[in-house]
């Protein structure tokens, strides 16, 4: 075989192998986006995949729509994971990140809460509840990032910027 020819069998390879990983991600995408409840919780959630794309493929099967004290958390490696509809104690999150990289004892934990106007009617009641919900989560290691429904429709992509900056944020924090 020739420079020429192995050099273009390589180039196709190639092409093949990033078309198979596309594909793969869209399917992963997709299944995962199948637990996200609302048309806004389906904007965020891609919004959050595109900017940390580990958060889909690393994301086990197993996590779905399960209680947090369920879940397996090795005891070293990095992961990080986006779960969708995570059951903390009597609370189930939009969305649950676990991220550890590493030197980390134990991973971050951020709830993300995507506040429709359907069930967040803005009476003192729902703000109240919203309160006391994200009280018990960061007195749980939790750190809750909340967001209209407006805020993702109009933006979705600087709402998922804002959880990145919270991961950063974290990552100064051990160094």
């Amino acid at each position: 075989m020739s420079d020429r020819s192995w050099q273009k069998e390589c180039e196709e390879a190639a092409a093949e192998w990033i078309e198979f990983l596309h594909t793969q991600k869209v399917e992963e995408l997709a299944r995962a986006m199948q637990h996200c409840e609302s048309e806004i919780e389906r904007l965020l959630f891609a919004r959050l995949a595109f900017i940390r794309p580990e958060f889909v493929t690393l994301w086990p099967a197993t996590l779905r729509l399960m209680d947090a004290r369920a879940i397996y958390v090795p005891d070293d490696g990095e992961f990080g994971w986006l779960i969708p509809q995570l059951t903390v104690g009597k609370y189930r999150l939009d969305f649950a990140i676990l991220y550890r990289v590493a030197g980390w004892k134990k991973p971050a934990q951020i709830a993300i809460e995507c506040d429709g106007h359907d069930y967040h009617d803005g009476t003192k009641e729902a703000a109240e509840r919203d309160k006391k919900r994200n009280r018990v989560l960061t007195a749980a290691g939790w750190k809750v990032l909340r967001f209209t429904g407006r805020e993702i429709y109009r933006d979705p992509k600087r709402c998922a910027e804002e959880v990145e900056s919270l991961l950063f944020d974290l990552f100064a924090d051990i160094e």
